[in-house]
């Protein structure tokens, strides 16, 4: 079940929204447990050329299948909590060209140490123009950079002088992204849009 809360005023949007998700199995008792999600955003219309807003989510989840459809990835019932935050704007320049801006980050941990915790964050800059030559049609361009981390935490047991050494290692492992992407998108007709994308993108460790 979940709940959602929201308020639409004349230039204001706020939702709240919270869920929890109950899982109960007849044979493999140990795999019960409770998801839970929250969720806020806000869009906010500063004025006729300029809109902004952002979103923060909270989720807590323990399903061995809760990445299945992503990654293909099984997983214990090890519990994960996730954060992500996001902002963006959006800035009219003229009648047929609009900036916009978008960027946000998040964090995933798990509560035992040999699971990899990541923390990710990207920016991104984009351009669109539809030109008076090509209606229904919409000129695009995007430069973004994206910085992921991935960290896990590792005991090692050596003896040591009779006894017994336990050193804690973290290992960390980065990577960044830089990408560009121009393109075209265009309405054939009320059902068809046919869109074209191409870019470079540029992966350093």
């Amino acid at each position: 079940p979940g709940l959602l809360l929201r308020r639409h005023g004349e230039r204001l949007l706020t939702e709240l929204y919270g869920e929890g998700r109950f899982v109960y199995y007849r044979e493999e008792k140990d795999l019960n447990d409770t998801d839970q999600l929250y969720r806020a955003r806000f869009d906010h219309r500063a004025t006729e050329h300029l809109t902004w807003g952002g979103s923060g989510s909270y989720t807590i989840d323990n399903q061995t299948d809760r990445d299945i459809e992503v990654t293909g990835q099984v997983f214990d019932t090890v519990e994960r909590r996730r954060q992500d935050l996001r902002l963006y704007g959006d800035l009219l320049l003229a009648e047929r060209t609009r900036l916009s801006l978008s960027g946000g980050g998040g964090h995933e941990a798990f509560d035992e140490p040999e699971y990899w915790g990541n923390w990710g964050g990207d920016v991104a800059l984009g351009l669109s123009h539809q030109p008076r030559f090509w209606p229904n049609s919409v000129l695009q361009a995007q430069a973004s950079y994206r910085h992921y981390r991935f960290e896990r935490d590792q005991s090692f047991d050596s003896d040591y002088f009779g006894g017994t050494l336990v050193t804690d290692v973290r290992e960390t492992n980065t990577t960044d992204n830089l990408a560009f992407t121009v393109g075209v998108g265009s309405d054939l007709s009320e059902r068809l849009n046919l869109a074209v994308n191409g870019g470079a993108r540029y992966t350093y460790r």
